[in-house]
């Protein structure tokens, strides 16, 4: 039997109905991918997946932003990777690490400081450019 354990509707989502639906609740639409609508209006793509044995909810965006073809479309790649034994939320993670002004004035002092041979000007450095 194939398809077991994977959850698919018999009625799959319409981009139609993403964009009217409005009362609260989860609407599957298949591998695990589902939208959620809050009680205040906000709606949002979730795929529940797992990953090296634990079950895990990942967020895909929201609609209008995400629409429903990009969505599925996100949930069979976040699928196959972890099918295959990667990880999509750890990519996830890694991807939204930016670096913040603080990290790049620390990083830019610890190659710049070594240029000076007076301690007094590293001091001053560190004084003037660090927040």
């Amino acid at each position: 039997m194939s398809g077991v354990g994977i959850r698919k509707p018999a009625k799959a989502l319409t981009a139609r109905f993403v964009d009217t639906v409005a009362a609260p609740g989860k609407y599957f639409d298949g591998h695990g991918l589902f939208l959620r609508v809050r009680a205040n209006g906000a709606k949002q793509w979730v795929q529940r997946i797992t990953i090296r044995g634990k079950r895990t909810e990942l967020g895909l965006g929201s609609p209008p932003a995400i629409p429903l073809a990009v969505a599925r479309k996100l949930a069979l790649e976040h699928r196959g990777k972890a099918m295959l034994g990667g990880d999509p939320l750890a990519d996830k993670h890694k991807a939204a690490a930016v670096l913040t002004f603080g990290g790049a004035v620390d990083s830019y002092l610890a190659n710049k400081l070594d240029e000076f041979r007076n301690e007094k000007h590293r001091r001053q450095w560190l004084s003037l450019i660090h927040i």
